[in-house]
């Protein structure tokens, strides 16, 4: 056999690169970085443009007219309100049409107090004798001869008889006193039992006074607690007529009906009788009142043209003054209802419900609630059974009836509507279970439909192009709900944004806005 030798393998160069596959898939995606930190503030931008000034408010109302100085009173003049007239050096304001004297006459009130009597001049000097025909006086003794004389000191006169008039001071008992225009001082009179003279102006007790006459003072002393003043009385006081302290009546008025009270100057004032049961506190208040009853005024010039309107209350000044007949009316406020000349209003507030004439049925609580059209410079005058709540709560127009407005500066938008807050509220919350108040009604499908509900159900299978919106979602926007009853289409050839089609029981949510004027379905 031949034997093989064995071959050593020797190893040969690298063979060259091969040719580079095709490019793999892609992998799956890897997972987000961290967010990565916030970057630095920017600059603040450029101030905006100052806005435009506001409108102009509402006037004012007329301030009350001034005084005039008429001089010295005269009883051939009739005066009016404002003319001031001087009475012994004192000044009386006239406050109501009258040719009565003050300042116990009707219509005037006490406007400035003449001043106290000065200090004692100083003596003169001496007169010259006088005539031998008026007799001696010798020590303390008259001489019985004496037919005129001034005496200025005297001692002690054990008893006086005098047919003529005393000036001067008398000290001692003035019992006795038969005729004295003026006894000045009666200092040791003791107990006076009986009083002859016509004018005591000191005397120490009286037991009892009667007389049918006028009992009248000078003494000006202001009282400022129960025993201090020009007249002080320990018990109580009696008195069958009305009364009038500094200038203020108190009373029954002139209705003369012991059920009413007037309190104030020319309150229930009115001279023919009828009315009852009337309250009248202040000056004028319920002045023109005649068959009127059951009336409450509290306040300056209060009720001050009503004659026949009943049930009505009113407190604060000026307000429902111009109601004549209208009754059940309440305000209370600063002018509140003060135009108005029906009944059944309600307003609380400054001037709230002030520019109502003819409405009735209105409630309005707040500052200026119920003043103004939305517009805010028309009067709010004739709008009924609506209410108003907030200051400055406004109607839409005097053809509001059962609008309901509530907020400040909220604004109504017309009969048989509710408005809650305004365009700057950005939230509200109600708790419970929304419900519409409202059977839904079915409408037939046409080109042009015209839902006054929240939600309608729609048969038929005509397209429908234009949604008329209801009042309130065509200013401000909204939504309404659809329930097909049968298929039909949405076209955008009038005011619906989206064409489709309906599926029967499938609620189709409509969007309004108000800008765009178009309707957006929910498909």
């Amino acid at each position: 056999m031949i034997a093989l030798a064995k071959v050593k393998r020797i190893p040969g160069d690298n063979g060259k690169d091969g040719i580079d596959g095709a490019t793999g898939a892609d992998g799956t995606n890897g997972l987000d970085g961290l967010r990565g930190a916030d970057g630095a503030h920017g600059t603040k931008g450029i101030d905006g443009s100052k806005g435009e000034m506001g409108a102009v408010g509402p006037q004012g109302d007329k301030g009350e007219a001034g005084m005039v100085w008429r001089g010295t009173y005269r009883s051939d003049i009739e005066y009016w309100i404002g003319d001031v007239v001087g009475v012994s050096g004192s000044a009386y304001v006239c406050v109501a049409a009258t040719n009565q004297a003050p300042p116990v006459g009707f219509g005037w009130e006490l406007l400035v107090s003449r001043g106290g009597q000065g200090v004692r001049g100083i003596k003169g000097e001496d007169g010259k004798n006088g005539s031998t025909a008026a007799g001696t006086l010798t020590g303390a003794t008259l001489a019985a001869n004496v037919v005129n004389s001034s005496l200025t000191s005297v001692g002690v006169l054990d008893n006086l008889t005098v047919t003529n008039t005393i000036s001067g001071g008398i000290d001692g008992n003035a019992a006795t006193a038969t005729s004295a225009a003026t006894a000045t001082t009666a200092l040791f009179a003791g107990t006076v039992t009986v009083a002859a003279q016509p004018t005591i102006t000191s005397v120490g007790t009286l037991t009892a006074v009667n007389t049918s006459g006028v009992i009248t003072g000078t003494n000006t002393t202001a009282s400022s607690s129960s025993t201090t003043g020009a007249l002080i009385i320990a018990g109580g006081a009696g008195i069958a007529k009305d009364s009038f302290i500094n200038s203020q009546r108190i009373g029954v008025g002139l209705l003369a009906d012991t059920t009413n009270l007037a309190v104030g100057a020319n309150a229930l004032a009115a001279t023919i009788t009828g009315g009852v049961n009337n309250t009248a506190i202040g000056s004028g208040c319920g002045s023109g009142i005649t068959s009127g009853s059951q009336n409450t005024f509290l306040g300056y010039a209060v009720g001050t043209l009503v004659t026949t309107g009943t049930g009505n209350c009113s407190i604060g000044y000026a307000s429902l003054n111009q109601n004549v007949s209208g009754g059940f009316n309440t305000a209370m406020g600063y002018g509140a209802l003060q135009n108005t000349t029906v009944g059944n209003n309600t307003a609380m507030g400054l001037s709230a419900l002030g520019n109502l004439t003819t409405g009735s049925l209105n409630v309005g609580i707040g500052r200026e609630a119920g003043n103004f059209h939305a517009n805010g410079s028309t009067a709010l005058t004739t709008a009924g059974s609506s209410v108003y709540i907030g200051y400055n709560a406004k109607g839409l127009n005097n053809s509001d009836s059962n609008s309901i407005v509530v907020g400040a500066l909220a604004v109504g938008i017309g009969a048989n509507t509710t408005v809650i807050g305004t365009s700057s509220t950005t939230a509200n919350r109600v708790f419970g279970v929304k419900s519409t108040g409202q059977v839904a009604p079915t409408i037939a499908s046409a080109a042009t439909i015209a839902p006054t509900t929240s939600i309608v159900f729609v048969s038929g299978v005509t397209s429908v192009v234009t949604i008329t919106a209801p009042t309130g979602i065509s200013t401000t926007g909204g939504q309404i709900t659809i329930i097909p009853t049968g298929i039909f289409t949405t076209t955008t050839a009038g005011n619906i944004a989206l064409a489709s089609t309906t599926v029967v029981s499938k609620a189709l949510i409509m969007t309004y806005d108000a800008t765009t004027t178009k309707w957006y379905p929910s498909y």
